[in-house]
């Protein structure tokens, strides 16, 4: 094979590997972002459902592991979604996101959950450090005062939080049901509030 064949076809071959890594570096890039995109709630651009659920399981997969869990639920929502309308609705449930994304954290995740309940996971707190960023994420969205003609509450919008923190080797399903519980308690003292459940001894 003549010399010139030979050196092309050795240019081809770099070429080629040339395109070959740089559809690779595309491909992972890509993959990243969609890897990214799945753990994202869609509206919010908050942790969504899923990347809640991963991340407590871990943690409640460590035997004794310390952690808090606060489920919070926007008062009167569907009064809201009825008067503003959806838009507005969508809206408020990002001010409302962006607040809770204000309190996060390497040791702090904040996620919705869905509609318009939202959940702060508190790695290695105490109750009484996170009952502190809890009252200060409801104090930040006191200031915001978004209206809300139609709460039953006030005229701004409120939340209604349940905050547990976590019983030796306590299930993550377990955690989630009774901060549920803890914020239906506050549901119905009134809403517009924090309602603590201290751990089993």
């Amino acid at each position: 094979m003549p010399f010139w064949r030979i050196q092309w076809l050795k240019h081809k071959r770099n070429e080629l590997n040339q395109l070959v890594e740089k559809q690779t570096a595309s491909l992972l890039l890509a993959n990243r972002r969609l890897d990214k995109l799945s753990r994202l709630d869609e509206l919010t651009d908050i942790a969504n459902r899923r990347e809640f659920i991963s991340k407590i399981e871990k943690l409640c997969d460590k035997a004794n592991h310390r952690l808090c869990l606060a489920l919070l639920d926007v008062d009167d929502f569907k009064a809201y979604n009825d008067y503003y309308g959806h838009v507005a609705g969508d809206e408020c449930l990002i001010n409302v996101a962006k607040i809770l994304d204000s309190f996060e954290s390497d040791d702090c995740l904040v996620a919705r959950l869905g509609g318009e309940e939202f959940v702060m996971l508190f790695d290695s707190y105490n109750l009484g450090d996170a009952k502190i960023v809890v009252n200060n994420m409801i104090a930040s969205l006191e200031l915001q005062k978004i209206p809300h003609k139609k709460s039953s509450i006030k005229d701004i919008i409120s939340i209604s939080v349940g905050l547990v923190c976590r019983n030796p080797s306590e299930k993550a399903e377990s955690l989630i049901n009774r901060a549920d519980m803890a914020m239906y308690q506050a549901k119905a003292e009134g809403k517009d509030c924090l309602k603590v459940i201290k751990s089993e001894t």
